[in-house]
């Protein structure tokens, strides 16, 4: 299972992405709360499906959304890049002077030969 982590704050009930970050309906996230240690007391919290609640659909979200992503001030941008580039690492460096076709060609992660592998992408066309 990969990953990916979105900060976010918790307004009047419900958790808000600090960014705009496009998501499927009814996608299954879990929430990690850093910092915090819930009282004993405290009641296993349940998941909440868009049917139960209150507030009905936001026709003009997206157009709000697509509005406050290209109308950030640039430091604001500089600032989410920063971000990004940080937590998206390359899982692998490229050689010093090499090209991606260089660090690819030729180098399949099996044992299979460049003919075997041309050889069964032909059976799949």
């Amino acid at each position: 299972m990969s990953v990916t982590t979105l900060e976010a704050t918790l307004e009047n009930g419900q958790i808000k992405l600090l960014e705009v970050f496009p998501l499927p309906e009814k996608l299954k996230v879990y929430v990690v709360i850093p910092n915090f240690e819930a009282p004993a007391s405290a009641p296993t919290p349940l998941l909440v499906t868009r049917q139960d609640q209150a507030e009905p659909e936001d026709p003009d979200a997206l157009a709000r959304a697509v509005a406050a992503m290209t109308h950030r001030p640039p430091e604001e941008i500089a600032a989410a890049q920063a971000r990004a580039q940080q937590e998206f690492q390359p899982e692998h460096l490229l050689p010093s002077g090499a090209s991606v076709i260089e660090a690819v060609f030729g180098k399949w992660p099996g044992t299979e030969t460049d003919e075997e592998v041309y050889q069964a992408l032909e059976k799949l066309s």
